[in-house]
């Protein structure tokens, strides 16, 4: 496995914690971010939460999905394609 797509799912990782954190009310400063503070008005604290949990979610399935080596059909590097038409066509 590249160590760029090691870095980038578990920095997706580590922010879906902080997001998760932040989702248990744990860091108010979270709620402070102009997003938030438009979602609080409209939504309410629980709608607030709500995204955060959701943010947090999405981030971890990515960050699971990226160390696990998932990627579109067109994002499959050159080298990996040849490879993958010759074990279809044996």
């Amino acid at each position: 496995m590249p160590r760029d797509q090691i870095f980038v799912g578990s920095t997706t990782i580590v922010l879906s914690i902080v997001t998760f954190v932040a989702a248990l009310g744990l860091w108010p400063a979270a709620y402070e971010l102009t997003l938030a503070k438009k979602l609080r008005q409209r939504f309410g604290e629980r709608g607030a939460r709500g995204f955060y949990l959701a943010l947090s979610l999405v981030m971890l399935v990515l960050g699971v999905a990226i160390l696990c080596g998932v990627r579109p059909s067109f994002a499959i590097p050159e080298s990996d394609r040849s490879e993958r038409s010759a074990d279809v066509s044996s």
